[in-house]
């Protein structure tokens, strides 16, 4: 199925009050088939609004770094709630990871 027609359906489902799990279902086949940054946006914006009605598992995730992360924290994200898990993402400063090895464990906790 083409990911358009896959949008639209997943779309009309949510309009139509259709049940999280089978919503979850289409945006994990639309996840399939187109798993860029774009697509990320569109499943993590459609992801919230079912979130109250999932039963998903919460997890953190820090990223101490020495390079530009940003851009794909959103794919990561994306692709964990396709699985059913809400991912909190935390993103250390740039190359300021040796320093914050130890000094952000309470932001993790």
């Amino acid at each position: 199925m083409d990911t358009r027609l896959l949008r639209d359906q997943i779309d009309r489902g949510i309009a139509a009050g259709v049940g999280a799990p089978e919503i979850q279902q289409q945006l994990r086949l639309f996840w399939e088939k187109d798993s860029g940054p774009a697509a990320a946006a569109f499943v993590l914006s459609r992801f919230e609004r079912l979130r109250p009605a999932l039963a998903v598992t919460a997890a953190r995730v820090a990223v101490l770094r020495s390079f530009t992360i940003e851009p794909v924290v959103p794919v990561v994200k994306a692709a964990a709630s396709v699985n059913g898990i809400a991912l909190d993402v935390y993103v250390g400063g740039y190359n300021a990871w040796i320093g914050r090895r130890t000094a952000d464990r309470r932001a993790l906790c």
